[in-house]
């Protein structure tokens, strides 16, 4: 209760809204986070992520963790207690509260937009996560041959249609959407154009899935736009050479970083 309660000290329609108040707890938090990383740092830890939820380090090898926390729960007022979380063999740190962490049993574990975006297709989120966990296991070499294992099953088209779809959801109506194209306040997006030629009155907060389809000639993406409904396995026209270069889009996104940020034996400590 005491956790939901802060909320509405910053909240200007809460009965209880208090701006110096939230003010007061947001800094006690950040001085709190603040001395624990100083003291872990002290100690040879190196702290690579900080939100929320706790930190993130690597401890150092000459101390065990349970005296780790111990030391740091003396240093710590009166009825703040820490915990250790859990431990990890590797996380990869993209940027902030953007990560990934690889558990004992070899799952992965994503937070952050940035690396499991819903703009992003489903091969492209898949192939996000066997790489980040490749470089997280120091297999960095081993990322070309899965690129290559991913544009190969896109060009024998071995993929059902769904791990190529997108879904978007229309957050506009789409006299509203009419009205931005023709005052070009907007580019025009391949789910309005499907929903304006599907004649259905579409509303926003409705979803549309499609895929991109091949053409005679290159066009843009909106133009290409299928929906996923009327996918015909049988006899099928994805444009495999643009999913290829998607896919070659995310490898160039994370190519400064298969060598790095990520870090043996990180250990959690959450407060």
């Amino acid at each position: 209760m005491l956790n939901s309660f802060y909320g509405y000290l910053g909240f200007a329609q809460g009965h209880f809204a208090d701006f110096d108040a939230a003010a007061r707890v947001t800094q006690i938090g950040r001085d709190l986070l603040k001395k624990m990383i100083d003291w872990l740092g002290k100690r040879g830890a190196k702290v690579i992520e900080v939100d929320t939820d706790g930190i993130y380090f690597v401890p150092p090898a000459q101390i065990e963790i349970d005296e780790l926390q111990k030391g740091l729960a003396k240093e710590l007022p009166e009825g703040i207690e820490i915990d250790f979380d859990e431990q990890f063999e590797a996380m990869f740190s993209y940027k902030a509260k953007n990560y990934a962490l690889l558990t004992k049993d070899g799952d992965v574990i994503i937070k952050g937009g940035a690396l499991k975006s819903r703009g992003l297709e489903k091969f492209q989120r898949v192939f996000l996560e066997e790489m980040i966990k490749l470089i997280m296991e120091g297999k960095s070499e081993a990322i070309t041959d899965l690129r290559n294992r991913f544009e190969k099953q896109i060009r024998n088209r071995e993929w059902k249609i769904d791990m190529l779809m997108k879904t978007d959801t229309l957050q506009d109506s789409l006299d509203k959407y009419r009205a931005k194209i023709a005052g070009s306040a907007r580019n025009r997006a391949a789910a309005y154009e499907l929903a304006l030629a599907s004649g259905r009155n579409y509303k926003p907060g409705d979803q549309i899935s499609y895929y991109v389809k091949a053409t005679p000639k290159k066009v843009a993406a909106y133009e290409a736009a299928k929906l996923a409904s009327e996918f015909d396995p049988q006899n099928r026209d994805e444009n495999v050479d643009y999913y290829v270069a998607k896919l070659d889009e995310l490898v160039k996104k994370f190519a400064g970083l298969t060598h790095a940020g990520s870090a043996p034996k990180q250990e959690s400590l959450a407060f």
